[in-house]
Parts: structure tokens; sequence; C-alpha cells
């Protein structure tokens, strides 16, 4: 995010973006790659707590 449109996000809008970007970054790997189900569902386990 450029410095001049960062300060226009509160820190929790930057915390939703940063979130949704990490998200999306294991959901890219798995449509590229066939994960083994049991990957998948150690990633489902960490992601939902």
């Amino acid at each position: 995010l450029p410095s001049w449109k960062a300060w226009l996000m509160n820190q929790a809008g930057r915390l939703a973006l940063a979130k949704s970007v990490l998200g999306a970054i294991p959901l890219h790997q798995l449509l590229v790659l066939a994960p083994p189900t049991r990957r998948l569902k150690l990633l489902e386990k960490i992601q939902h707590g």
C-alpha cells in the first residue's frame, strides 16, 4: 500500500486487508497445486483455530 493511501485507513482496516491478502496466498497455491487431503485438513484446522 503506498504511504499516501496507508494513512487513509485506520488500523482495523489495515489489519483486515493484511488478513485478506495472507488468506489468499494459500488459496492461490491450492488452486495451482493438488495438495494431499491431510494437508488440506491441517490448513482448515489452522484457519478456523
